[in-house]
């Protein structure tokens, strides 16, 4: 993964660890690492612009999201 240099790769994983939500896009390269690094923690959210904003806004609305 190209965000293993810029250390999105601790980033992501510190979330995960807190159980926030986080959006990843990914290309069809990556997705194996991003799955492989991920595991049972990744949700794929639907592909339509509308869909990512609905489950944006509904992950930023639960008390686990906000709580830091």
């Amino acid at each position: 993964m190209s965000g293993i240099r810029k250390g999105l790769v601790a980033l992501i994983a510190e979330a995960l660890h807190r159980g926030l939500p986080i959006l990843v896009g990914v290309n069809g390269l990556n997705l194996a690492a991003l799955l492989a690094f991920a595991g049972e923690e990744i949700e794929g959210p639907p592909t339509e612009a509308e869909a990512v904003t609905q489950w944006c806004l509904a992950k930023v609305a639960e008390p686990a999201a906000c709580s830091v």
